[in-house]
């Protein structure tokens, strides 16, 4: 009995520590005012992502495109089946 009540005041002082935590973090920490930027500041940002992307997209170019000429690649057959259309259900399945 006593072991159960010292377990129980273990767990009441852990959750009583993870809710301060909590609420430390969450309702009585200061939150950093919001800035604005401005639409030149945007614009420079959005061309920095699409330089970037252009530039991976032409690293891309650089790939070895002589495995479709491979005759291992091109003795390949397709095997995929046709899935065939089915009927669709109820339009509004709630309906008896």
């Amino acid at each position: 009995m006593d072991l159960l009540k010292k377990s129980k005041n273990i767990f009441i002082i852990i959750a009583i520590l993870v809710v301060g935590y909590l609420l430390y973090t969450n309702v009585f920490k200061e939150e950093e005012p919001l800035t604005t930027t401005s639409a030149s500041t945007t614009a420079q940002i959005f061309g920095q992502d699409l330089v970037s992307e252009l530039n991976h997209l032409t690293s891309l170019s650089k790939i070895d495109v002589s495995i479709f000429t491979n005759p291992a690649f091109t003795s390949l057959k397709d095997i995929s089946v046709e899935v065939e259309p089915r009927q669709i259900g109820k339009q509004n399945p709630f309906l008896p």
